[in-house]
């Protein structure tokens, strides 16, 4: 049992040291593009926030919607949207967890 504990904190501690103590800066496991995006997502009014949240909520329904009627023809139908809207930006984030282009919080 105490070599499973010394595991585990040695395990900590790399964790600790791979993505927090970095000369002040603290490594997620977000790739940069998405965080960026997310970031996007957020920026603005209060307003403009809650209706980009409305619109999601919206189309995650109306996708739900399009599953019950036909889950073949709407998992086809959502696929194509999902493709065509979000092909690029999924793209890159791929490539930055494939490049381990993780997003940077500087710490002060």
């Amino acid at each position: 049992m105490p070599i499973l504990t010394t595991i585990l904190i040695i395990a900590a501690l790399a964790l600790f040291y791979a993505f927090i103590w970095r000369d002040g800066e603290v490594w997620t496991p977000i790739p940069a593009s998405m965080w960026a995006w997310l970031v996007s997502v957020v920026r603005g009014s209060w307003g403009l926030t809650l209706y980009r949240l409305v619109v999601l909520v919206v189309l995650f329904a109306l996708g739900a919607i399009v599953l019950s009627i036909d889950p073949m023809f709407g998992s086809f139908i959502i696929s194509l949207v999902f493709v065509s809207l979000a092909g690029e930006r999924v793209r890159s984030w791929v490539f930055d967890l494939w490049n381990a282009n993780f997003a940077v919080l500087e710490v002060t």
